[in-house]
C-alpha cells in the first residue's frame, strides 16, 4: 500500500509512473429526460416503448471512443438493446434515425417559440410600465386604473403609443386629472378620429 501511495502522490518525479483515474460524466436528468420525450419514450433499436421494457439512454458514439452527452450523441435505447451493443457504435436504422433528427429539429424549433413567447411578455410588460409610468406621471398620482392602461394600450396598438401619449396629456389638462374622465376624454379623441377616417372614405 505504501509503495501504491508513492506512486501515486508524486507523478511528476522523474523514473516513477502515476496512475489516473478517469471518472465517466454522469448525463444530466435534465438531459435524460429530453432525449426520452424527444425519441417519444421508444426504444430507437428495436422500438419497445417504456410500458414494455425499461428504456436508458445510450451513446451513439461510445463514451470509451471519446462519445459526449450532448444530446445530439444520445439515444433512447431499451436496456435489452444497450446491453448486447457493447463498446460498439451505436447504428440505428436510417428510418429510427431520420425520426430523431426530426424530433430533434422539432424540439429546437419548439425552445426557440418558448423564448420569443418569453421575451414577448417581458416586452409586453414593460410597455405596459412605461404606460403606467406616463399615466402617473400626468395626474400626479401614484397609482393608475389597470383598466384604463389596458384600454390605453388597445389605442396604441392601432395609433401609436407616442399618438395616445398626447391625447393622455390634452386629458389631463382639460379633465382634472380623474382617471375615469381622462379614460372618457382620450376615448373621445379616438373616436373622433375614426369617424373622421370614415367620412373621408
Amino acid at each position: 500500500m505504501a509503495a501504491v501511495q508513492s506512486l501515486t502522490s508524486a507523478p511528476f518525479r522523474r523514473g516513477v509512473c502515476s496512475v489516473q483515474i478517469m471518472t465517466r460524466k454522469p448525463i444530466k436528468k435534465s438531459t435524460r429526460f429530453n432525449v426520452f420525450a424527444r425519441d417519444g419514450f421508444t426504444c430507437r433499436y428495436c422500438g419497445r416503448k417504456s410500458d414494455e421494457v425499461k428504456l436508458v439512454i445510450d451513446h451513439i458514439i461510445p463514451v470509451a471512443k471519446s462519445g459526449t452527452n450532448d444530446e445530439v450523441n444520445l439515444i433512447t435505447s431499451c436496456d435489452e438493446c444497450n446491453s448486447g451493443k457493447g463498446v460498439k457504435d451505436a447504428r440505428p436504422d436510417m428510418d429510427n434515425e431520420n425520426v430523431r433528427l426530426s424530433a430533434m429539429q422539432s424540439m429546437r424549433e419548439q425552445k426557440q417559440a418558448a423564448r420569443a413567447a418569453i421575451e414577448g411578455v417581458k416586452s409586453a410588460k414593460k410597455i405596459r410600465q412605461t404606460m403606467a409610468d406616463f399615466w402617473m406621471e400626468q395626474t400626479g398620482r401614484e397609482k393608475a386604473d389597470a383598466s384604463t392602461i389596458s384600454v390605453m394600450l388597445r389605442y396604441a396598438e392601432s395609433h401609436g403609443f407616442a399618438t395616445v401619449c398626447g391625447w393622455i396629456m390634452k386629458a389631463a389638462l382639460k379633465c382634472g386629472y380623474s382617471d375615469t374622465a381622462m379614460g372618457k376624454y382620450v376615448s373621445g379623441i379616438r373616436r373622433k378620429i375614426a369617424e373622421e377616417l370614415e367620412a373621408a372614405k
